[in-house]
Order: C-alpha cells, then structure tokens, then sequence
C-alpha cells in the first residue's frame, strides 16, 4: 500500500530529522509523508507534542494539507496511550474544535489496523465505536464498516445492514456513508467493483455509489477522473447531481490546490 510507504518514510525521516523533516513532504499517497512525521513525533512525547505537531502541519502545507497532516497527530496519540482509544480521543480534544475529526478519524483508523487481535475477540460488532463516550460515537460510526471488515470479517452487505443497528439516524448515516468510503478503498479504481458492492446493500445504495467515487478521486486510483464521473452517470436524477458534485469538492480541495 503506497499510503501506509509514505508513512513509513515520514517515521524514518522525522527519525532523521525531527520534525523539519516534513519539508520534503507532499500530498502524494493521501499525506502519507505527513501523517508518519507528525505520528514518529507525538508517539514519542505524547499530548506535549501536539502543539508542535500541529505547528509543523501548517508550516509545511496549505490549510488542506494541514488538516490532513493531523490526521497522523491521531496515530502517534493511540501509540503513545498504548491502545487506550479514549485517552486517545481525550488527548484529540487538545487541538481546535475544528481540527478534531481529522485527529479522531487517526485514532481510529491506527486502532483497527494495529490493535492486537485479543482486544476484539468476543466483542460486539459495533466494537470499540460502543465503548466509547458518547460525543465521540458519530465520528467512530464513520470508521466502524472498514473495523466490521478487517476485523470480524463481514461482507459488504452484511455491514450495511449492521450499520441499520446504530443507536440514532446519525449514526446510522455515518456507518452508511463509511460503507461508501470502504468500498472505494477496496475497488482500486475498479469501477465494476463498486458497482456490484453498492448494488449487494439493501439502503444507502446511492449514498455508498457517490461515497466511493469521492474516495477514488482522493486516493488518485488510475484513471480516477474518468471512473469517477461514470460512476456518478450511473446514478438518476438528485442522487447523480448530489454525486458530481462531491467529486468536484473533492477535486478543487485535494487535486486542484496542488
């Protein structure tokens, strides 16, 4: 995976060089670069680094990239509170009301990759997005249909219909639109893909369509634009003009500054 590459470069360069190593960064591999600089940092020193963490993200980038950037701020907290998703989450609330979302999605997104596979064995599904506090349960449900993949295993159609058994409509919304999100992902730009795992979910076929064809712009599969627009063709009416035009924002906010 070129993503998690870049962040492996971005460790062994902040060993290296600290934390100005992250002028040689760039947006290539979703800030991959970026998020491994800011995570070798704050894995070190804890809730102490954020404040520079945050600083280097902004130094070294536009304000989308430093948005990105904290992405990685999420990964070195959960290392550096071995696992402890809450204190984790906790230590996210450190940074500006809008910077938070970025940090908690790298909480989660470093607990479902890198957790020892004993923290979720006999858990619930919904696990750890239902062990949590509450304020912090909307963002998780984002994340929770890549945790239902990885994790326990479950296909496309079965997380959906999970996702149908979260506690409010956000939440519901949320876990349906990560669906969206996973299936981008996992297509590698494979527009047949996407295709067949939206067209397997009872609800939220649309959403989840439109959902993928954003990820494959961000993540820059191959002929991204391309399938991206056939994707959002595929659909009628609203949903198809709701579809055109994620993929334009997230176009001008990922591509087009660059």
């Amino acid at each position: 995976n070129p993503h998690f590459l870049a962040h492996y470069m971005g460790k062994k360069i902040f060993k290296l060089r600290g934390s100005e190593g992250a002028e040689v960064c760039d947006e290539t591999f979703t800030y991959g670069c970026f998020h491994g600089i800011v995570e070798g940092l704050v894995a070190n020193r804890g809730k102490s680094a954020i404040s520079e963490a945050r600083n280097t993200c902004y130094k070294f980038g536009s304000r989308v990239t430093a948005l990105s950037c904290i992405h990685g701020i999420g990964h070195g907290l959960l290392e550096y509170e071995t696992f402890n998703v809450v204190r984790a989450l906790e230590d996210c609330d450190m940074l500006h009301i809008n910077e938070r979302p970025t940090c908690f999605d790298g909480v989660f997104m470093a607990y479902m990759l890198s957790a020892p596979p004993s923290y979720f064995e006999g858990k619930d599904t919904w696990y750890p997005c239902a062990a949590i506090p509450t304020e912090y349960r909307s963002r998780c449900s984002r994340s929770q249909p890549q945790v239902m993949a990885l994790r326990f295993k479950m296909k496309t159609h079965q997380i959906a219909k999970e996702c149908l058994r979260g506690e409010t409509q956000e939440i519901i919304s949320k876990c349906l639109f990560g669906v969206g999100l996973l299936v981008g992902l996992a297509s590698k730009g494979d527009r047949s893909y996407v295709s067949a795992e939206c067209g397997s979910i009872e609800r939220g076929r649309d959403l989840c369509i439109a959902t993928a064809a954003a990820q494959v712009v961000f993540q820059r599969y191959p002929d991204w634009k391309q399938t991206s627009i056939l994707l959002c063709e595929a659909l009628r009416g609203e949903p198809s003009r709701t579809c055109h035009f994620g993929i334009q924002q997230m176009i001008e906010t990922h591509v087009g500054h660059n």
